[in-house]
C-alpha cells in the first residue's frame, strides 16, 4: 500500500490528490489519502480537507494503515516546530518515507517508497491522468448551495473572465512576500489588455481573499468589473465550482486560482498567469505551456 498525505488548502489538495493518482495508474499497488493533519487544524477555516466534497475514487487510509508505515506519530500541531522536528525524524530514519524537497520530478525510485509527503504541483503529473480527475473532480450533489448553483447558472450563458488575487492570507508577512512575491496592479491589467484583445466584451470578475482591500487598493484602467462577494454559506470549494464556469481566467500564483482556470471547459480559453510563478522560480512545471505568461509581474520587479 502506499499513502499520500493531504495538506494545506483546497488547490493544494487537488495537486496531491492527483499525484495519488498518478500513482494508482502507474503502480500496481493500492494508493490511500492521509487526512489525519487536519485532525489538528480544527479551528483553520481555509485548510480543511474539503477535497472530500468530490466524488473521489481514492480512499483514505485509517489511523492503523498510516502508522504501519511511519515510525513517528506527530500528534503535534501542524507549521510548528515539534511537528517539523518529528517530519525530520522520519525523513531521517524511515526509508519507506519520502519527502519532496524542492519539487523534484516523480522518477522510478520515489514511486518505490511507501509514503508520500509533498505537494506535487505539475502539470505534467495532471496532464497524465487528467481523463481520471475530471470523473473524480466532480462536485456531490449536496456539496453546493442554491446560491452557488444559481451563479453557475448565470456565468454559464455569459462571458465572464474571472481575476484571481491573493492577498490577505500571506501578503502582511514580508517573510512571505520575499518567497511567494506580490503581483502589481500593472499584471492584472496586461492581462485584461491580453484577454480583451482576443475576446472583446469580456466581463472581469475579481475573486479574491481580501475583496475590501483589492476595491480599495486596485485600480483596473478602463475595464470594468465586478467584485464578487461569497455569501457566508459558500466555502472556497463552492467558489472554485463558480470560477470553472468562466470563459477566461487572469491568475494570481495560488493552486487554488489555478485549478480554477485549469477546470475551465471552454475549448478556446485564454488563461493568464505570472512568469515566474514565484520569485525564485522554485515550481517550473506548475504553468502549462499553452497558458499565456506575463513577465516581470511582481511589485519589486519594478511595476
Amino acid at each position: 500500500m502506499k499513502i499520500v498525505k493531504l495538506k494545506g488548502g483546497l488547490g493544494n489538495q487537488m495537486f496531491q490528490y492527483a499525484f495519488a493518482k498518478y500513482l494508482e495508474k502507474t503502480d500496481s499497488d493500492i494508493v490511500k489519502l492521509d487526512l489525519s493533519q487536519y485532525s489538528g487544524l480544527k479551528t483553520d477555516s481555509i485548510r480543511k480537507p474539503r477535497i472530500l466534497k468530490f466524488n473521489i475514487s481514492l480512499s483514505v487510509a485509517t489511523k492503523k494503515e498510516i502508522n504501519n508505515v511511519l515510525l513517528f506519530h506527530n500528534n503535534f500541531k501542524p507549521m510548528s516546530f515539534s511537528y517539523f522536528n518529528v517530519i525530520r525524524f522520519e525523513n531521517f530514519f524511515n526509508s519507506k518515507y519520502y519527502l519532496q524537497k524542492n519539487h523534484e520530478n516523480v522518477t522510478q525510485k520515489i514511486q518505490k517508497k511507501q509514503f508520500f509527503d509533498g505537494y506535487w504541483q505539475s502539470y505534467e503529473i495532471i496532464q497524465n491522468v487528467f481523463k481520471d480527475l475530471k470523473k473524480d473532480f466532480v462536485p456531490s450533489k449536496e456539496s453546493l448551495s442554491k446560491i452557488t448553483l444559481q451563479k453557475i447558472k448565470e456565468f454559464d450563458s455569459s462571458n465572464n473572465s474571472f481575476v484571481g488575487i491573493r492577498k490577505g492570507d500571506y501578503s502582511n508577512n514580508q517573510k512571505a512576500i520575499k518567497k511567494y512575491g506580490f503581483l502589481s496592479n500593472k499584471y492584472f491589467i496586461d492581462g485584461m489588455n491580453l484577454i480583451e484583445k482576443e475576446s472583446p466584451g469580456s466581463n472581469f470578475i475579481i475573486f479574491s481573499n481580501d475583496i475590501e482591500w483589492v476595491k480599495k487598493n486596485m485600480n483596473f484602467s478602463t475595464h470594468k468589473v465586478q467584485y464578487f462577494h461569497e455569501s457566508p454559506e459558500q466555502d472556497d470549494f463552492e467558489i472554485l465550482q463558480i470560477m470553472t464556469h468562466c470563459k477566461n481566467a487572469i491568475i494570481s500564483n495560488s493552486t487554488f486560482h489555478w485549478w480554477g482556470a485549469y477546470l475551465i471547459e471552454n475549448p478556446k480559453k485564454i488563461i493568464i498567469s505570472p512568469s515566474p510563478w514565484v520569485p525564485d522560480n522554485r515550481t517550473p512545471n506548475i504553468v502549462p505551456p499553452c497558458w499565456k505568461k506575463i513577465s516581470n509581474p511582481f511589485i519589486n520587479d519594478n511595476n
